[in-house]
């Protein structure tokens, strides 16, 4: 009753509410829904049931919650619109023998790859990750290609972030690893038998990882969000995807590399609005299968 008698108090609030419950919300799950009938087709009872399963496990999400509260940051419950959480579902239903992906982090979407895969009782990660060590520089900004965040919204319609017109504050200390730690450092001991975590550029530890004749079953970038980089990826990655195997990217609105990656090899790009850091919409999760 004190946030609703609140908000009444400041009707700029409701405006952003009512824009983000009854305009903005629908618009993400309308898109999520295409998202996943693009892959799996129109039956999708079960890959929504498993985006229930981890929306109501709290003892997950809260682990996730204190482990960031330990060094002094806060980290809120994630919904079930947050790619993270599409990444656990689609693992579930997929249940793939083995995923590769770069960019790891703290290691939250790591987390929930590596979730998914013990609760199927199969299959096994490797991720690679140039560390953002606040010592050597790191990344230090969430944005360094100039797309200005708007608004991140929850199931509920809240807006989590309302800065339109700034790329995320310099300043904000998520973006480096905690001193000592090593990328993935949230992840829990109970998930780690699945996960190899390899040190280094992508344009180095892949073409080196892939001379061992893997077949990757999902392919996930997450790190240098270059067009260069992500080209590189997607090239490698797709030589290397069994057939149905997807190739997934988070910030694919940074730059054109998916489309054009697409447009090269004749796939369909499939995007899926997973947040909203773009005044005019743009999607910037996505990514393709192949065929």
């Amino acid at each position: 009753m004190k946030k609703v008698m609140s908000s009444l108090r400041h009707p700029s609030k409701i405006l952003r509410f009512l824009n983000s419950r009854f305009y903005l919300l629908p618009k993400i799950k309308k898109s999520q829904r295409q998202f996943f009938e693009n892959f799996f087709g129109k039956d999708n009872k079960e890959i929504y049931g498993y985006l229930d399963e981890i929306d109501v496990n709290h003892a997950f999400s809260n682990m996730i919650s204190e482990a960031f509260r330990s060094i002094g940051m806060e980290f809120p419950k994630l919904s079930k619109t947050d790619w993270p959480c599409l990444m656990y579902a689609i693992v579930r239903k997929m249940r793939p023998n083995l995923i590769v992906e770069t960019g790891v982090w703290h290691g939250v979407s790591t987390n929930y790859i590596l979730k998914a895969l013990e609760d199927n009782d199969n299959g096994r990660l490797i991720s690679i990750d140039l560390p953002a060590y606040i010592e050597t520089g790191g990344q230090r900004t969430f944005n360094p290609y100039a797309v200005k965040r708007t608004q991140i919204i929850d199931d509920s319609g809240k807006v989590k972030n309302m800065d339109n017109t700034n790329p995320v504050p310099k300043k904000d200390k998520m973006i480096f690893l905690p001193k000592g730690q090593e990328p993935g450092w949230i992840i829990s001991d109970n998930y780690r038998k699945r996960w190899e975590l390899i040190l280094g550029p992508s344009e180095q530890i892949l073409p080196t990882l892939f001379e061992k004749d893997l077949e990757v079953d999902i392919f996930l970038h997450d790190s240098n969000h270059s067009y260069e980089t992500m080209m590189f990826e997607f090239e490698i990655a797709y030589d290397n995807l069994k057939k149905g195997g997807l190739i997934l990217a988070d910030n694919i609105h940074w730059n054109s590399s998916l489309y054009d990656f697409c447009n090269v090899h004749h796939l369909q790009p499939n995007t899926y609005l997973a947040y909203l850091e773009d005044p005019n919409l743009k999607h910037p999760f996505g990514g393709t299968q192949k065929l």
